[in-house]
């Protein structure tokens, strides 16, 4: 069966608009990191270092104007997202087009029991994908923070520019704490969920632990939508095949019906 994914557009013009800021984030770490060695190195330089780095301001903006669309998209792509999440569990038709194979558990039947497995498999998948993230972000962020603050104490006396650089630190300094934070949040509802269903596998009857499933789909979705981080593909396709063979085990760990 073909894997019919209808917010995929949606995700791949984000990390299409993604990729260019990063590139633009790059371009603009490496004119500084450049200008802050010749600066402290010669003053021969210092007239066209001005003028590279107000340039190199129009970079950070554009940056931040990029990342400013892209949690925008990334807000109304997550809403496609949910409505074919809960068409999904319930059989309904709260938008058009729907997936096809995106979730591992076709064969439940339709309802709130499928809706809470679809989201045990959301909050998985989301979790180890996070995690695999924070150590590259860390360093990519912490190397681009550093960089710009040591410009910005020890090399500029333009305020206008100074400023501006300062607003990129700021950013990257928020990523790190945005996606420590989710993370963390993700880890306790994804233990949530490993509570739900190891009830339920010791008999306690699913009508029973309906608040408790629908309590952990809205923290879920509240924690995607507060935190707003771009999940990496990338590292997505790398561990799908591990993380989906992991996936069939938890369910027949925990009983979950097909």
């Amino acid at each position: 069966m073909n894997k019919i994914v209808p917010f995929k557009d949606n995700f791949d013009l984000i990390k299409s608009i993604n990729k260019y800021a990063n590139i633009v984030l790059y371009i603009s770490t490496i004119v500084v990191l450049v200008s802050f060695i010749i600066g402290n190195s010669t003053k021969k330089f210092d007239l066209v270092i001005d003028y590279v780095l107000r340039a190199n301001s129009i970079l950070i903006i554009s940056f931040l104007l990029m990342n400013f669309i892209i949690d925008y998209l990334l807000f109304n792509a997550r809403k496609k997202k949910r409505l074919d999440f809960i068409d999904n569990a319930f059989g309904s038709s709260m938008t058009t087009d729907h997936s096809v194979g995106y979730f591992s558990n076709e064969n439940i039947q339709p309802g709130i029991y499928k809706l809470a497995v679809n989201g045990f498999e959301n909050v998985f998948f989301s979790l180890n994908i996070s995690k695999k993230m924070i150590i590259k972000t860390l360093i990519i962020n912490i190397v681009i923070l550093f960089i710009f603050l040591s410009s910005a104490i020890f090399g500029l006396d333009n305020l206008v520019v100074l400023i501006i650089q300062l607003m990129l630190p700021a950013v990257m300094l928020q990523q790190i704490i945005k996606l420590v934070l989710l993370t963390n949040n993700l880890d306790s509802v994804y233990h949530k969920y490993c509570a739900v269903f190891n009830d339920l596998k010791n008999g306690i009857e699913p009508k029973d632990k309906i608040p408790a499933m629908i309590n952990n789909i809205i923290e879920y979705e509240t924690t995607l939508t507060w935190g707003n981080v771009l999940l990496s593909e990338k590292i997505y396709n790398s561990l799908n095949s591990k993380l989906s063979e992991k996936w069939e085990k938890i369910k027949k760990e925990y009983g979950i019906i097909q």
